[in-house]
């Protein structure tokens, strides 16, 4: 495969054993390009290899930079997650979204503001998304431009079946005196639990 073709992770999968090191870089950039062109972004990216520091890559001012060692992998994961990571940074730029990632180290006293707690859950929401665009399974909610990005696999099945059950077909009701047990994983098997025992505001 051509990697100027690139459009989806899985064309990343397909052609990474058969490229050389600067093609899969082009194959790289040419993702994350289609995937910004997709959602009406007007940015566009570089994607190159140099020195990362203690992260495997990072996003700068249309330049997306990352360890030499993902591409020489032969396993195209992380460089295809990294990748998808750094692009939904950039849309974010775009949007005007903070979205960086506190650290603990500069704060021994803990002192987080509100604007620190508002960006370290826009950098949870830029992984959550990346690992979506890794399955090439999500839909746009609203595009480029403010809009961001969303939906999950869930909107893909939906979208390709028509009969496939949607959000707001469900109905159920809950007894609040007897609580609700709320759990979910995710995809690295990592289990969360709420246990309810009283309506949420808003509820």
């Amino acid at each position: 495969m051509d990697p100027r073709e690139v459009d989806s992770s899985q064309d990343i999968r397909d052609g990474w054993d058969e490229w050389s090191y600067s093609e899969r870089l082009e194959a790289l950039e040419q993702l994350a390009n289609s995937t910004l062109d997709s959602y009406a972004y007007d940015t566009d990216v570089d994607v190159d290899t140099g020195d990362t520091g203690d992260v495997p890559g990072y996003y700068d001012d249309g330049l997306i930079t990352l360890d030499p060692a993902m591409i020489e992998d032969p396993d195209p994961s992380s460089a295809i997650h990294v990748t998808n990571h750094e692009t939904v940074h950039a849309m974010n730029e775009e949007d005007g979204i903070d979205d960086y990632s506190y650290s603990l180290k500069d704060d021994d006293d803990f002192d987080f503001t509100e604007d620190d707690l508002r960006s370290m859950e826009a950098h949870k929401e830029v992984g959550d998304t990346a690992r979506e665009l890794d399955n090439d399974g999500f839909s746009p909610v609203g595009g480029g431009g403010g809009g961001g990005v969303g939906g999950g696999a869930a909107a893909a099945e939906s979208a390709s079946d028509p009969d496939a059950p949607k959000p707001d077909d469900f109905e159920f009701d809950i007894d609040w005196g007897q609580g609700v047990w709320i759990d979910s994983t995710d995809e690295s098997g990592q289990m969360s639990v709420d246990i309810l025992f009283a309506a949420p505001e808003g509820w």
